[in-house]
C-alpha cells in the first residue's frame, strides 16, 4: 500500500513512521516543508520529499497513492489566551484544503486527518463525549480544527475519497514536550523535586498512549471503507494527582506530592469511542500505568 505522511516530523509522524518501518506492505513518502530538517529519518529508505504543499506539488506526490494521513498542522501556544485565526489558516485549514483538491485529482482512496478534543469546547460538568455533542470550539485552534473536519466532510460528500477525522484525546508519550503533564512529572520524580497540584489537578482527563494512537491509526488505513468522525482515546480519565501518585510509585521517588489549597474541580472527562470499536474492533491496549512503565523503561 502506498502510503503519504505529512506532519512526519511531529510527535505523532515521527513516531508512526517508525512503526510503519516494522512492515514489509506500506511504501512511506514523507512530506516536510521545506526549510525543516529530516536528519532522524536519515537512515531508511523512506522518500523524503520537501514541499510548500502547495497544490500544484502535492498534484506530482499524489500520483500512485494509496491513502493519505495528514498529521502537520500548528497547535495552540501555551500559557496565550487568544491566538489569531491567522496564526492557524495556512497548517490547519488551507493545507487541508490542498490535500483534498489534490488527492481527488490523483483518485486517492481515503484521507485521515488528525483533529482534536478541542473541537468541543470547554466541557464544564462530568460526561463522556460522543461525536453527538455540541461542537462549540473555545480557541481559534479548535476553530482550525473543526473547518478542517467540514472540508474533509465536503469532499467526501462530493468526491470519491473517503475522509476520516480522528478526535483524540491528551496524547502522551516518549519524546513529547517537557512541559506537558507526564514528561514533566516524570522529570520532577527522577530529580527527587516537588510536585505541585494546583486546583485543576483534581479534574479527570482522558490520556492516550502513543502507541495506541499509532494502533488506531493503522486501524483506520486497513479498513476495506471508512467515512466520517471518530473520537479515539482510553475510555478512561485520571487527575493530575493520581498521575503523580503513579510515576512517584513507579519511580520509587522520594518527591512529595504538594497540593494547593485552593478550591478544586472534581469533575471527569471521557471520549466516548464505542462509535469507532464497534466500526473497526479497536480498542486501547496500553493502561495508565503501563505506559507510564514504558517511557520510564526507554529512559533508564
Amino acid at each position: 500500500m502506498n502510503i503519504v505522511i505529512t506532519g512526519a516530523t511531529g510527535f505523532i509522524g515521527s513516531h508512526l513512521v517508525k512503526h510503519f518501518l516494522k512492515f514489509n506492505n506500506y511504501k512511506i513518502k514523507i512530506l516536510i516543508k521545506k526549510g525543516k530538517k529530516s536528519e532522524i529519518f536519515a537512515d531508511t529508505n523512506i522518500e523524503i520529499i520537501k514541499t510548500n504543499f502547495s497544490y500544484s506539488e502535492l498534484l506530482n506526490v499524489f500520483i500512485g497513492v494509496d491513502q493519505i494521513v495528514h498529521l502537520a498542522g500548528v497547535r495552540m501556544p501555551r500559557s496565550i489566551k487568544y491566538v489569531n485565526i491567522d496564526y492557524f489558516y495556512d497548517a490547519n485549514i488551507k493545507l487541508i484544503e490542498n490535500i483534498l483538491i489534490a488527492a481527488n485529482k490523483c483518485n486517492v482512496r481515503r484521507i485521515t486527518m488528525s483533529s482534536s478534543i478541542a473541537v468541543y469546547g470547554d466541557i464544564i460538568k462530568s460526561e463522556y463525549i460522543s461525536e453527538n455533542n455540541m461542537l462549540n470550539p473555545i480557541n481559534n485552534y479548535g476553530l482550525s480544527k473543526l473547518i478542517g473536519e467540514q472540508l474533509m466532510y465536503q469532499f467526501s460528500k462530493n468526491t470519491s475519497i473517503e475522509t476520516v477525522s480522528l478526535r483524540f484525546s491528551q496524547i502522551f508519550g516518549i519524546g513529547e514536550k517537557a512541559n506537558l503533564i507526564i514528561q514533566n512529572f516524570i522529570d520532577k520524580c527522577l530529580k527527587g523535586e516537588d510536585i505541585m497540584i494546583y486546583p485543576n489537578g483534581f479534574q479527570k482527563r482522558d490520556y492516550l498512549y502513543i502507541l495506541d494512537v499509532l494502533n488506531a491509526i493503522e486501524t483506520v488505513i486497513n479498513q476495506d471503507s471508512m467515512n466520517g468522525c471518530y473520537n479515539i482515546g482510553s475510555n478512561i480519565a485520571y487527575s493530575a494527582y493520581e498521575i503523580a501518585e503513579i510515576i512517584k510509585e513507579e519511580l520509587n521517588s522520594p518527591s512529595k506530592i504538594i497540593i494547593s489549597k485552593s478550591r478544586h474541580s472534581f469533575n471527569k472527562i471521557v471520549m466516548d469511542i464505542s462509535k469507532f470499536q464497534k466500526e473497526t474492533r479497536w480498542n486501547p491496549r496500553w493502561t495508565l500505568r503501563e505506559s507510564i512503565r514504558d517511557m520510564i523503561s526507554c529512559i533508564n
